[in-house]
């Protein structure tokens, strides 16, 4: 039971704190709208 919830805890943690492609792109965007091209690359090009 101890192993069961210890790993439900890590998927939630995971999930809950970790950003996909899709949100680093977004932010990659914003950042190249406002002239921020380095940070665009920085945020574009995250494995």
């Amino acid at each position: 039971m101890k192993k069961i919830f210890t790993i439900i805890l890590i998927f939630i943690a995971i999930n809950s704190f970790g950003q996909s492609a899709s949100e680093y792109l977004k932010i990659g965007i914003d950042k190249h709208t406002k002239g921020e091209y380095k940070g665009a690359l920085k945020h574009t090009l995250k494995p």
